[in-house]
């Protein structure tokens, strides 16, 4: 009798054995596909996010530039207006002396003898 139950005792520790080390096995197999999947799904998020901070930065690039068209075009504008400016300056200048001149030769008690009115 006791070969034979030691002939039911060792299939037994043996299959137990072999259904632990399964069990370590298949588990461990699992974390890793579980973390291979979750990774992909962590890449797939990156790429997407990358994908939208690029369309974003595009953006701004876009916008940037145009803002730089239109300084640009405002500095021009600048730069005509403030020639203007001058030239109605000098416009006004000749003009007041004009009539410092006119009304200095047409009456001297004039209220206007060049004196700036503003």
């Amino acid at each position: 009798m006791n070969i034979t139950l030691v002939e039911l005792i060792i299939p037994a520790i043996v299959g137990i054995v072999g259904s632990v080390t399964t069990y370590f096995v298949a588990r461990n197999t699992n974390k890793k596909d579980v973390l291979v999947v979750h990774r992909q799904s962590l890449s797939e998020d990156e790429r997407a996010f990358r994908t939208e901070l690029r369309e974003e930065i595009r953006g701004y690039r876009e916008e940037i530039e145009s803002l730089r068209a239109e300084m640009s075009q405002l500095r021009i504008t600048n730069t005509e207006l403030t020639i203007e400016n001058r030239r109605l300056l000098l416009e006004m200048e000749e003009l007041r002396l004009q009539l410092a001149r006119f009304l200095g030769s047409s009456s001297s008690t004039s209220p206007y003898n060049g004196e700036d009115h503003e």
